[in-house]
């Protein structure tokens, strides 16, 4: 089919050119797919970055309303205790009273039984130390 060296050479640059556009075209294709692919795995991955990123935001929210009510309820303690040792101290107050009343009372006890034991002086201690044990009777 081919009359002359020229049109040889004329076929065969086709063939070459032809060869080059299809590897061209066939190249142009697979950067298009890795480009689709890559755009893909992108969109996911900022998809899955922000889904992330709200995730944490979510987290950190919580965490600090969790700290919030941990931090009322440490105050509310912290108040409890407070309360809890004035009324100790209170209490420690009254009993030390208490006590200074029944120290006071065996004390008087003692020095009667002393005096009811030793006859010749409990006139004078009687008149001396006279003690109402019930004053609200009389």
């Amino acid at each position: 089919q081919t009359i002359g060296p020229w049109q040889k050479r004329i076929r065969s640059q086709q063939r070459h050119f032809m060869e080059l556009t299809s590897s061209l075209e066939q190249k142009v294709r697979e950067l298009k797919r890795n480009r689709k692919e890559l755009l893909q795995k992108g969109k996911l991955r900022f998809e899955n970055i922000t889904n992330e990123h709200e995730g944490k935001l979510k987290l950190i929210a919580g965490v600090k309303t969790s700290l919030v009510h941990l931090g009322a309820d440490i105050s509310t303690l912290i108040r409890k205790i407070k309360d809890g040792r004035q009324q100790l101290e209170a209490r420690r107050q009254q009993n030390k009273q208490e006590i200074q009343k029944y120290e006071q009372l065996q004390r008087t006890i003692e020095g009667h039984l002393h005096h009811v034991t030793n006859p010749e002086s409990s006139d004078v201690y009687l008149q001396e130390h006279r003690v109402d044990l019930y004053p609200d009777v009389y």
